[in-house]
């Protein structure tokens, strides 16, 4: 008789020694002569241990090394890094290849080297380029590229200083049947000059499921907000004149002194009607006094009321975070 079976990863960092891994068919172990693999791809790589025994004696094992030859193939954990002047930032580009690849940071077109306050290292599969103090010259477009003897791949990453998309915090159902409080964080490492926020009712109907009607462009110019950190911007804002028992959605986009974000993701949240029962878990989130008004009237200012901030973002941590 004589067992095939994977004893051990291939020999990327990511993957653990195992003596009862799979084999590339998902079995433990294959009793035959040989076994023929199909499709093969870096993940079939690895040592296979053989055994034979006729019942006579002490089984014979042998190990076989199979290397799996391929072009590289580049992840990165974040396709777009924000960070600010004076802070620190870290591009990270994961890389399989073999034979192991020769890997070249770029900016823009032009190649990098390490020095002092960029710090390019290699973690086993993973590539690391650390910026320490950053300056504005140090914003635009990464890559990373990597070349063996079977061919090259490069990834990109944008660094810059514009804000990240908003992250909406509200419950997805309002507690009034006409209005609503939407609170939402967003990530900047300087001072938000402007905050657009668009919604609209959606109409639901059965030949059309989901219609929006107008949207409604709301201006928000702020002044230096308060924030679970430097960098941190929890912002509220009461949308009131909703119907009752309604499904709206909303985006919202923020600048500050290098541009405007990506769009937020659409949310979706709802007013209730008055024979309506809830049990609600929201906190009492007061409205922060952001006065606004649409885009076609005079400029408008955020007056941020700090006692009601500190009161009503303790309690909503304390329930949501």
């Amino acid at each position: 008789m004589i067992l095939l079976w994977l004893s051990k990863g291939s020999n990327d960092v990511e993957q653990v020694d195992d003596i009862d891994n799979p084999l590339p068919n998902g079995e433990k172990a294959f009793e035959g002569f040989s076994i023929t693999l199909d499709k093969v791809d870096r993940h079939q790589a690895g040592v296979y241990q053989c055994t034979a025994s006729n019942g006579v004696g002490d089984p014979v094992t042998v190990d076989m090394q199979l290397d799996v030859l391929y072009a590289p193939e580049i992840s990165v954990d974040r396709s777009t890094v924000h960070t600010g002047e004076g802070s620190s930032a870290q591009l990270v580009c994961t890389i399989h290849g073999e034979p192991l690849p020769q890997v070249t940071w770029y900016q823009d077109s032009f190649p990098l080297e390490g020095t002092d306050r960029r710090i390019i290292e290699a973690r086993g599969n993973k590539y690391v380029m650390n910026i320490i103090n950053v300056r504005s010259s140090d914003f635009g477009n990464y890559s990373c590229q990597a070349e063996n003897t079977i061919g090259k791949s490069k990834s990109h990453i944008e660094l810059t200083g514009r804000p990240a998309p908003a992250k909406f915090r509200s419950p997805t159902t309002s507690r009034s049947m006409d209005s609503y409080n939407l609170t939402w964080v967003i990530e900047s490492f300087s001072h938000l000059e402007e905050v657009r926020l668009l919604y609209r009712k959606l109409q639901l109907n059965d030949s059309n499921p989901i219609q929006g009607s107008q949207w409604h462009d709301v201006v928000l110019h702020s002044t230096p907000a308060f924030g679970e950190s430097k960098t941190t911007h929890v912002m509220s804002y009461n949308i009131r004149g909703l119907e009752p028992s309604s499904v709206y959605e909303v985006i919202i986009q923020a600048k500050n002194k290098y541009g405007w974000n990506e769009v937020s993701d659409l949310y979706q949240f709802r007013t209730h009607s008055s024979n309506e029962i809830f049990e609600f878990n929201e906190p009492d989130m007061k409205d922060l006094e952001l006065t606004a008004g649409h885009a076609s009237q005079s400029r408008v200012q955020f007056a941020t009321c700090l006692g009601l901030l500190l009161i009503s973002l303790s309690t909503y941590l304390r329930y949501n975070v």
